[in-house]
């Protein structure tokens, strides 16, 4: 993790900004009775204006962090997935003859892992690492609210908070695992429509489309049992 926040290090301005702009957010969920009280006691204002000045307000703060929250991050972790994209074809093509008669090396699969692995490390820079933020910040706040407001139904709260981490852990243990089994499913389906690409004729007559289609499917019926055990 911290390898990667340092190649990310260019960007570090943008991730501030996100962290700042997301713990405003994660702040913002617990006291949103707070808010929805307060947006209601706007309309017992006689004034349209003060009415239409304190609800324009509130929207456009919304909005505001909203936008600066996801577009810093996104920036951060595209940066981030262009450099280490760039470094891993750099290191490809440093490779010897031998690494490319290897038939787990062809192109296609070559292909598919630049386009998939790199991707993958915005899970930990990219808009997601702001959720963790922003999660971290709205149980803080929330915790310090209750305390504020009743002591004795946060305690109470906290006693469930365990269970929660722990399903929030076998929910990421789940997606992992899932998401390895797509990972090499989806570099056999490249390698085969890296092949069919080069002997397009050749494909024809050997039917290899029905292939391609049985590897594209087993993505999509990982994602239906996953869905399945989180509910």
């Amino acid at each position: 993790m911290l390898a990667i926040l340092r190649m990310n290090k260019p960007e570090w301005i943008l991730i501030v900004i996100g962290c700042m702009t997301a713990s405003i957010i994660g702040a913002r969920d617990p006291v949103y009775c707070i808010i929805q009280t307060k947006l209601a006691t706007v309309f017992q204002q006689c004034d349209k204006n003060v009415q239409k000045r304190k609800i324009d307000f509130r929207a456009i703060s919304f909005f505001k962090y909203h936008s600066i929250w996801g577009y810093v991050f996104a920036r951060s972790g595209e940066a981030l997935t262009k450099r280490l994209r760039s470094k891993a074809f750099q290191a490809i093509l440093r490779q010897d003859m031998t690494f490319f008669d290897r038939e787990e090396n062809s192109t296609g699969a070559l292909c598919t892992r630049l386009a998939t692995e790199a991707s993958a490390v915005q899970c930990a820079t990219g808009v997601r690492f702001g959720l963790i933020f922003q999660h971290l910040f709205a149980m803080v706040a929330g915790i310090l609210l209750g305390f504020a407001y009743s002591w004795q139904l946060t305690l109470l709260m906290i006693v469930f908070l365990p269970l929660m981490l722990f399903g929030g852990f076998l929910q990421t243990r789940l997606t992992v695992y899932y998401s390895s089994k797509d990972k090499h499913i989806l570099e056999n389906a490249g390698k085969v429509c890296g092949n069919d690409c080069f002997f397009i004729m050749d494909s024809l007559y050997c039917s290899t489309e029905d292939r391609y289609g049985s590897h594209s499917k087993h993505p999509n019926s990982n994602a239906v049992d996953e869905r399945k055990l989180l509910l």
